[in-house]
Parts: structure tokens; C-alpha cells; sequence
């Protein structure tokens, strides 16, 4: 009975060690997942070039723009113009580009693109969709 015993207290503990492992590597995936997704298809790029400049940018609400990682030059490809104006690529999604991103105040550091400030995701868990944290738009100017 007693060899019962401890065999059942030998076999409970392999399956909690088990259920421990498998909880970790799961836990691990899932935060590598988390991190990949929370830095994806940024918007922004080489903020660290231009941090000087953004940090005196306010956008038409009176708003900051600058949190010492959510402006950078804005690709290309995640710009353009649709029928309800312009939009920009932020993780994946399209947004409008509405009259108060742009900037009331501040210069444009590199005039050969636009720029885009979006607050990093981590920063504003209580605004979920990527539109929501757009923050400010300049444009490259026309040539």
C-alpha cells in the first residue's frame, strides 16, 4: 500500500514538472511572439537620426508628438491617396490622415520624405487599434 503511495506521489510529480515545462516554453513563445508583433511593420523608421527635430513637433490638437521613439521617416510604400484622402501604413493597417496630425509646430529634419510620429503600442495598451495612436503627419514637401 505504502509503495502505492509513493509510486502515485512519483507519478503526481512527473506530470506537475511536466505541466510546469510545457507552461514555460509556451509562456517563452508567447512573449517572442508579443515582441515580434508589438515591433512589426513600425511605421516609422531611423527616429534615432531625427530625435532632435521631433521633439519640437506639436501637432494642430496642441499635442506633443515626440516620446522618444514614435516619429521617423515615413516609407514610400505606406503612404498614398485613396478616394478618402491620404493615408499611411501603420502595422499593416491604412489610416486617414486627418487635419490635426499635422504638425502646428516644428521643421521637417530630412525634406525627402514625410514623417510619422505613432505611439508604440506598449505606450498605449488603452488604444488598441493602430489608428488610434497616430499622432502626427508632415509631408515631404512638393517639388
Amino acid at each position: 500500500m505504502i509503495a502505492r503511495a509513493q509510486q502515485w506521489l512519483m507519478d503526481g510529480l512527473f506530470v506537475l514538472i511536466c505541466i510546469v515545462y510545457y507552461a514555460a516554453v509556451v509562456g517563452a513563445i508567447a512573449g517572442f511572439i508579443y515582441l515580434y508583433e508589438a515591433n512589426k511593420a513600425r511605421a516609422q523608421q531611423h527616429h534615432h537620426l531625427h530625435h532632435s527635430d521631433y521633439q519640437g513637433w506639436i501637432n494642430k490638437k496642441g499635442e506633443g508628438c515626440c516620446n522618444n521613439q514614435d516619429c521617423g521617416e515615413l516609407a514610400d510604400k505606406d503612404e498614398r491617396t485613396s478616394e478618402g484622402g491620404l493615408e499611411v501604413r501603420v502595422e499593416g493597417q491604412w489610416c486617414p490622415v486627418l487635419p490635426h496630425h499635422y504638425l502646428m509646430r516644428g521643421n521637417v529634419p530630412n525634406a525627402s520624405t514625410s514623417h510619422v510620429c505613432v505611439w508604440h503600442p506598449a505606450a498605449r495598451p488603452d488604444l488598441p487599434h493602430p489608428c488610434q495612436r497616430l499622432l502626427c503627419y508632415q509631408p515631404r514637401p512638393l517639388s
